[in-house]
C-alpha cells in the first residue's frame, strides 16, 4: 500500500460518533485532467466529501496525482486501476486499514471509529472500491461475484464502476439475455448478502463518447444491511469532469438527524394519465419453457415498466424539518389532554385537578 500527502497527519482516535459523511465515486478515464477537474469541483462544495473512490486514476511512472487537501491510498501497483482519496478531517478522527489484495482492480479500506458510526453499535466501516473490467472470454469480468460482495456483519459499502447492466438500476432499457445473464449472477450475490442497490433506478451515470451509443448506468453502489439504514442520498450533483461518466455523491448520515424523506403523495396521483396508458403495458405471456434467469428478466422488465409510469405522474411530499414520521392521531389526543389539565392547573392550583 502506498499513500501521497503530507507525513504530518497521522490517524488520531476519534472524540465522538460520526453522524455524518459522504463519499464520491468516479471513473476518471486514466486522465490528469478528468481528475483535476473533479478534484477541483469537489472543492467548492460546503460540505466536501470524506472519502473519493476513483476508478482507472491517472499514474505516471507507478506514481498518482497529488491534491492538497486529500490524501491518497493505493495498492503498489505499476498501475492500479482503483484508489482513495482521504479528507484530511477523516484521517483526524477515525483510523484507516487498507485491505490486503494483490489485485490492481480491487481495493479495500476499513475505517475504525471508536466511538462508532452514525449512532449505530459499529466501530469498523468498510469501503470496497472495483473496476470491473471486461474480458474477452468466461467469466467475461476481471471480478468475480463472490469476492466484489463479502459476508460482513459490520457496516460494508461497495461502489464502483462495475460494467454491468441490469434492470434494478436501469429499469427502462431493453436488455439482451447476454447482459442479463452477465449482471444476474453480481445481484443474486448480493442479494444473498443482505446487499442493497443505492442508485435511483434510471439515472444514467455513463454518456459514451460515440454518437450511436446510448446512456446506460455502469456506477453502481451497495450497501450491506447494517449500513443501509444510514444510507440517506444517491445523486449526481457534480458537473461533468470530461469523463465518458459522470461523478456519484452518496451520503451517510445518522438516521435520527435525517430529514423525513420525500415519499409520493398518492391522494394527487393523475390517474387521468395512467388508465389509458395501461392497456399497452400488459405483459405478453412469458416465453415457454424458459429458465429461472429468463422469467425474472421478463417479469422486472414489465414490473419497472409499470412502477415508471405510476411514479412519473405522482408528485411527490416534501416534509419540512420539523414534520415528525412517527407522530400518530392518538399522540395529538394524548398532547390536547395533557395541555387541557395543565391550563386547568395553573388556573385553580388544586393539586386533584
Amino acid at each position: 500500500m502506498q499513500y501521497n500527502g503530507s507525513p504530518s497527519m497521522s490517524p488520531r482516535p476519534a472524540r465522538g460518533t460520526l453522524r455524518s459523511f459522504s463519499i464520491v465515486q468516479h471513473n476518471s478515464l486514466g486522465s490528469w485532467d478528468v481528475f483535476l477537474s473533479l478534484m477541483n469541483s469537489i472543492s467548492q462544495l460546503a460540505s466536501p466529501p470524506m472519502i473519493v473512490a476513483l476508478q482507472d486514476p491517472p499514474v505516471r511512472r507507478g506514481q498518482l496525482p497529488f491534491f492538497s487537501t486529500y490524501k491518497c491510498f493505493h495498492r503498489s501497483f505499476p498501475k492500479p486501476r482503483v484508489a482513495f482519496y482521504i479528507h484530511p478531517h477523516q484521517l483526524n478522527s477515525v483510523s484507516l486499514l487498507p485491505g490486503a489484495s494483490t489485485r490492481s482492480d480491487l481495493f479495500s479500506i476499513d475505517i475504525f471509529a471508536p466511538h462508532g458510526f452514525f449512532e449505530l453499535q459499529f466501530t469498523r466501516f468498510m469501503v470496497i472500491n472495483a473496476y470491473n473490467l471486461p474480458l474477452k472470454s468466461a467469466p467475461f469480468r476481471t471480478i468475480t461475484p463472490p469476492d466484489l460482495f463479502q459476508d460482513n456483519a459490520f457496516p460494508t459499502m461497495v461502489v464502483g464502476d462495475l460494467n454491468l447492466h441490469h434492470p434494478a438500476a436501469d429499469p427502462l432499457r431493453t436488455f439482451n439475455s447476454r447482459e442479463y445473464n452477465l449482471s444476474h449472477p453480481y445481484y443474486r450475490q448480493a442479494s444473498e448478502h443482505g446487499y442493497s442497490l443505492l442508485n435511483q433506478p434510471g439515472l444514467y451515470t455513463c454518456f459514451p463518447f460515440a454518437y450511436n451509443a446510448r446512456p446506460s448506468v455502469l456506477d453502481l453502489g451497495f450497501a450491506n444491511s447494517p449500513l443501509f439504514p444510514s444510507f440517506s442520498r444517491w445523486d449526481t450533483p457534480l458537473p461533468s469532469t470530461g469523463s465518458d461518466q459522470v461523478p456519484v455523491l452518496i451520503t451517510l448520515e445518522s438516521p435520527r438527524f435525517r430529514l423525513p424523506p420525500p415519499s409520493p403523495n398518492w391522494s394527487k396521483t393523475d390517474w387521468s394519465s395512467i388508465l389509458p396508458a395501461l392497456p399497452s403495458l400488459i405483459p405478453p405471456p412469458p416465453p415457454a419453457l424458459c429458465s429461472s434467469s429468463t422469467f425474472e428478466e421478463w417479469f422486472d422488465t414489465h414490473a419497472n415498466k409499470v412502477k415508471t409510469l405510476i411514479s412519473s405522474n405522482t408528485p411527490v411530499s416534501r416534509p419540512s424539518p420539523r414534520s415528525k414520521p412517527w407522530w400518530s392521531p392518538l399522540l395529538s389526543h394524548l398532547r390536547a389532554a395533557f395541555h387541557s389539565a395543565s391550563r386547568t392547573y395553573r388556573s385553580s392550583r388544586d393539586p386533584y385537578d
